[in-house]
């Protein structure tokens, strides 16, 4: 069954998963939510344990993408409700796979329930503490194979430190090590912006550290403003983000003088999307 599903299975739902990934940073939920449709109904055939495993991580990213960091407000409780029950029946569907793929996915699984765990500002910090370990344990075994993994968990950590704990020496630490990661295996700017940039901005803003976090976001702007980058939709986007994100770094540590500049290339770049029909 195992064969069946690293021959067949997995690339199928490798390549969902990044089509369900594109949909839901264009907000196209109900294409991305068709795409999971039609990954259910393919695992469905095999019954694998395996594919049924990572069809629920679809189902993580899919809700990760409609929750959009909004963790808070009440507004998206259902979805939160729902992407730490997918994380929940993947680890399940994965507890006893144990090649190689299947102990990469279950500790996605497992960071995943973290991470709403953390981002909930759940009070079960002994379950917390006891899921990090799980995940360091495992990892350990696969330190060099496993980067994504721990990339994801100094994420995770960092989110712990921000949320829960609020020590922001922790969290600069935590994110350090991730940032030594993405060093090593990150192919585009963009990635590093997505994967590292923007939550780390998210935490400063979070432990009001306003100028750190305006520095930083300087800092992912002129990854955007290089010459083989302009006018490149992705980027645009990620600076729009960048430029949004600054004007509340500048608004709510006082300095408001400073925020009409941005606000006015803010403007324009919205402008720029608004006429390539993109958002």
């Amino acid at each position: 069954a195992n064969s069946r599903y690293l021959a067949l299975e997995k690339p199928v739902l490798d390549l969902c998963e990044r089509v369900i990934t594109i949909y839901g940073k264009q907000k196209n939920f109900q294409e991305a939510y068709r795409q999971l449709q039609n990954a259910e109904k393919f695992v469905r055939q095999s019954g694998d344990s395996s594919g049924n495993g990572q069809c629920h991580m679809l189902y993580v990213v899919y809700y990760y993408a409609v929750i959009g960091g909004d963790y808070v407000t009440g507004a998206t409780d259902h979805s939160i409700k729902k992407m730490y029950h997918a994380a929940d029946k993947a680890i399940r569907c994965l507890k006893k796979d144990r090649t190689d793929e299947g102990r990469f996915l279950y500790m996605k699984a497992l960071l995943a329930k973290l991470y709403v765990m953390v981002c909930t500002c759940s009070r079960r910090t002994a379950e917390i503490g006891k899921l990090f370990g799980r995940v360091q344990e495992i990892a350990e075994q696969y330190a060099q194979k496993y980067a994504e993994i721990w990339l994801k968990y100094y994420l995770v950590e960092a989110w712990y430190y921000t949320l829960i704990a609020e020590d922001c020496e922790e969290m600069m630490r935590s994110m350090a090590k991730a940032e030594e990661i993405i060093n090593v295996t990150a192919d585009t700017d963009l990635t590093r912006i997505e994967n590292l940039i923007l939550p780390w901005i998210s935490m400063l803003l979070t432990l009001r550290e306003y100028e750190k976090a305006a520095e930083m976001l300087k800092a992912g702007i002129q990854m955007c403003d290089k010459e083989t980058c302009q006018g490149v939709i992705p980027y645009v986007r990620e600076k729009v983000e960048l430029y949004a994100c600054l004007l509340d770094a500048y608004y709510l540590a006082g300095y408001l003088g400073m925020g009409k500049g941005v606000g006015g290339e803010f403007v324009r770049l919205t402008g720029f999307m608004g006429r390539w029909g993109v958002g």
